[in-house]
């Protein structure tokens, strides 16, 4: 079963490559640090450590091996979507809500198909039982066009907010998910889960800051993107 843990800049001197100290033990051994290109900013300019700047990272965890990892960035902090040009965000969310830029998945390469399947599944699955409960309404960002057909079958609600673009030598999109308890279920539904796999250990940082949400549109000048 996989274990998908919560780690923010508060939290993450737990996870850290020597250890957590002794008298903080944790109810798990890991054996290897958190993948390095989540800790990376180089899809994020201006931004060389995205868990400082407010970003969260999810572990998971089988037999205390990292088997998967995913990061996500709230819409206060630097984003893959800032600096877009307008026909990708054009159309906007449904309604102005907060937000998460779902900026990286790490899956295992070395295992079965069906196993990563399994384990893209679990993963969603702690995506969107994160966003629920830190009070994310939505969570996307700038999606390689493979990944949409991918969360379709998870039996996701997909908002596509403009044009698809050429960026990075790839066909991409700016796509995001509602999340909710239908996306939830329909999710666990997939991967055969019928308990959270969220695991909080430490001190705990609220994902998002109070201000106003805004749905991308230009179409909207009261609900600007101002990131």
């Amino acid at each position: 079963m996989l274990e998908v843990h919560v780690v923010t800049d508060c939290n993450r001197f737990l996870y850290a490559q020597d250890g957590p100290p002794a008298r903080l033990a944790l109810p798990f051994r890991r054996s290897d640090p958190i993948p390095a290109r989540l800790l990376r900013g180089d899809d994020l300019p201006g931004c060389p450590d995205p868990v400082e700047e407010g970003g969260t990272v999810l572990l998971g965890l089988r037999e205390g091996q990292i088997v998967a990892a995913s990061r996500l960035m709230p819409p206060h902090g630097p984003t893959r979507l800032q600096g877009l040009p307008p026909p990708i965000t054009a159309r906007g969310l449904p309604a102005p809500a907060p937000w998460a830029d779902w900026t990286r998945l790490s899956l295992p390469t070395d295992t079965s198909l069906e196993d990563q399947e399994a384990i893209f599944a679990a993963m969603a699955c702690a995506v969107v039982d994160y966003c629920l409960e830190e009070g994310v309404a939505w969570v996307g960002g700038i999606e390689d066009a493979y990944w949409l057909p991918r969360w379709d079958c998870l039996g996701w609600h997909v908002e596509v907010l403009g044009l698809p673009a050429a960026i990075g030598g790839a066909t991409r999109v700016a796509a995001f998910l509602r999340v909710d308890e239908v996306s939830l279920a329909a999710a666990r539904r997939r991967a055969g889960i019928r308990h959270p796999l969220l695991r909080r250990h430490g001190p705990q940082a609220r994902f998002l800051r109070a201000g106003p949400p805004h749905s991308f549109s230009t179409l909207r000048p009261e609900t600007d993107h101002a990131c």
